[in-house]
């Protein structure tokens, strides 16, 4: 999966989860002792400061004695939007109700 870091809280990405393929070479040790988890794939969200499509680059890295050959994208559209905010209705004594 890819992670998507730095997203700011009034917004939240609309679509998704994303996943790609990575395609990566090193010594036969280090490929046997690989696991899918241990290759983080990171899209970095931060810049964003409004609502919109976005086209952001991937980043992917793989661990030490492993090199990332490709990936099935460079590049990932995001859709970013407004966080929906729940309102509280208050019941009957006056409180809040979650």
């Amino acid at each position: 999966p890819v992670e998507i870091v730095n997203l700011h809280q009034d917004f939240e990405v609309s679509n998704g989860p994303f996943t790609v393929d990575v395609t990566i070479e090193g010594k036969l040790l280090t490929l046997e002792n690989l696991s899918a988890s241990k290759i983080i794939c990171v899209l970095d969200v931060g810049e964003i400061q409004e609502e919109g499509d976005y086209e952001l680059n991937l980043k992917v890295n793989a661990p030490n004695g492993a090199k990332v050959l490709r990936t099935s994208a460079d590049n990932i559209s995001v859709k970013v939007v407004k966080r929906k905010v729940q309102k509280h209705k208050p019941n009957e004594e006056g409180e809040e109700e979650n």
